[in-house]
């Protein structure tokens, strides 16, 4: 990452941390948001999956956010191609606007 992105990364955990009581809840998630992939890597286990839903809806996403009120981060992205979901601006702008980048 360019040493620009890096900084405002610190400055941005340095202003939250500071604003929030640490009280050993998560500060960071990765969330998968579908399990759905265009590729078919020979090592890959997704394309055997049988689950029945295969991508979040917004509302989960919403609903898992909620329990952690002092996130800082989330990686909205897992084993499938976050983009064949179709909430994924949705979960993105979420996140956005709870101050969480």
């Amino acid at each position: 990452f360019p040493v620009t992105i890096i900084n405002a990364f610190k400055a941005y955990l340095n202003v939250k941390l500071s604003n929030i009581y640490l009280n050993n809840e998560p500060l960071y998630l990765d969330i998968e948001p579908t399990i759905i992939c265009n590729l078919k890597c020979k090592m890959c286990h997704v394309p055997i999956w049988n689950r029945k839903q295969p991508n979040m809806k917004l509302e989960e996403f919403k609903s898992i956010m909620r329990n952690f009120p002092n996130l800082l981060l989330v990686k909205i992205q897992g084993m499938g191609e976050p983009i064949f979901n179709k909430d994924l601006i949705g979960m993105i702008t979420y996140a956005h606007k709870k101050g969480i980048f």
